[in-house]
């Protein structure tokens, strides 16, 4: 068994965080890091019966998601593996919205959507205004 990181013990205590921000205890969530690569064999869809979101090509994060059995599964970028992502978020910003996925998982709509777009953007305005960005920014 590896012992977990200090980048481990954060993801973990921000999941948590957030989790019972957005009232999803009923939940069993994951989160993980991974390479690029791994981030990129993940975004292929599944066959099983449950919902995956499809991640960007340069993503920072994404989930993979069974309503029924309330399992979530949240693959992050790991720390180092690649600069460009887009949209540019923080880490935090990545984890939030991908749980925001799972709150609003009764509303999923097919992949490439018109109304899958429009959700994307509602979960990118409900990051910015849980998880404002300072306006000025620290020295």
């Amino acid at each position: 068994m590896t012992v977990p990181t200090a980048a481990d013990r954060w993801l973990l205590e921000r999941l948590r965080y957030w989790q019972e921000r957005l009232r999803l205890q009923d939940w069993e969530i994951r989160a993980f890091f991974v390479s690029r690569a791994e981030m990129d064999a993940r975004a292929r869809p599944y066959s099983m019966a449950h919902v995956r979101m499809e991640s960007s090509p340069l993503g920072g994060a994404l989930i993979d998601y069974s309503p029924s059995r309330r399992y979530a599964e949240i693959a992050v970028l790991a720390p180092g593996s690649d600069e460009n992502v887009w949209p540019p978020m923080t880490m935090e910003e990545w984890i939030l919205h991908e749980m925001l996925h799972v709150l609003l998982c009764d509303w999923a709509c097919p992949p490439c959507s018109l109304e899958e777009r429009a959700q994307e953007r509602v979960i990118d305005a409900l990051v910015g205004i849980l998880l404002p960005r300072p306006s000025h920014p620290l020295p």
